[in-house]
């Protein structure tokens, strides 16, 4: 017997004179990254004012979620929009410290 897991992830984005804000919910990972990249580039492409992604809802990340918000971060500094990320789960946090993202990602450059 096999059993497998399928990642699920929904991805909201609100872009307004206020800036963007990007919420993905459930797990960021090699399956469903793509979603998160998609909404990410989409979002930026609208150059709005600032970014703010709130990854409180965000129960798993591996290192392909890490990549994708290392891409978003430098496309953001490209376009000059001020990115953070917000609103870590514990492991979220770990998985980000452990790779060294977090201080980068927080706004602590």
């Amino acid at each position: 017997m096999v059993m497998t897991h399928d990642s699920v992830l929904m991805v909201t984005a609100r872009v307004d004179s206020s800036g963007a804000r990007v919420v993905p919910v459930g797990e960021v990972v090699m399956d469903t990254a793509d979603r998160l990249r998609g909404v990410l580039l989409n979002a930026l492409g609208r150059r709005p004012t600032a970014l703010t992604v709130d990854l409180g809802e965000v129960s798993f990340l591996d290192s392909t979620g890490i990549a994708v918000l290392v891409q978003g971060y430098r496309l953001a500094v490209e376009f000059a929009v001020p990115m953070t990320v917000v609103n870590f789960r514990p492991p979220v946090r770990q998985v980000l410290e452990l790779s060294g993202v977090l201080p980068l990602l927080e706004g602590e450059q």
